[in-house]
């Protein structure tokens, strides 16, 4: 029975169950969640001490009887001790394998994360390629443009010379 069941049948409060726990240092036996769980030997234990209580009797100057061996040992033992270690050992292997999964996915990441970087270095690789294509290319129209200045006519030999303006004085002004 759990706590509430025991309380209900002594006539308390569940957390009058906690205190007796406390105050008399009882160590009981616990559920898989942790919830105390009670049987009848237990039952007659709480009952002697809510005997005492209705009659008056203050909980420190209570003559609580150290339970029987048998009671005490039967508060001591966990619960099926060995599912709870099945249960434990199947978490465990849960966790190993949800560790397993992670790893898995943080590989998959990096492993998308080097290849998506790798393209992006392609693509950043053939642009520079392209850049000094272009670059070369306008150096030689360049080189080839102040090559063309540098070069003197030839042809330009050929063409009638314009004659200079002579200056007249003021002499020839007149005349």
């Amino acid at each position: 029975m759990n706590t509430t069941t025991l309380a209900k049948t002594l006539g308390v409060s569940t957390k009058t169950i906690h205190r007796w726990i406390k105050h008399f240092n009882l160590t009981c036996r616990k559920n898989e969640n942790g919830h105390y769980i009670f049987d009848e030997t237990n039952l007659e234990f709480f009952a002697h001490i809510c005997e005492q209580m209705r009659s008056g009797i203050p909980v420190s100057e209570m003559n609580v009887k150290a339970p029987r061996r048998g009671i005490f040992k039967s508060m001591n033992t966990p619960i099926e001790q060995q599912p709870t270690q099945k249960q434990f050992a199947s978490l465990l292997e849960r966790i190993e394998q949800n560790e397993r999964k992670i790893e898995d996915k943080a590989s998959e990441v990096v492993s998308y994360q080097l290849l998506q970087q790798r393209r992006e270095i392609e693509e950043l690789n053939e642009k520079i390629k392209a850049l000094e294509e272009q670059f070369h290319k306008l150096q030689t129209e360049k080189n080839t443009r102040e090559f063309k200045k540098d070069l003197p006519l030839l042809l330009d030999n050929d063409l009638p010379r314009q004659n200079k303006v002579k200056r007249k004085g003021i002499i020839g002004l007149l005349f």
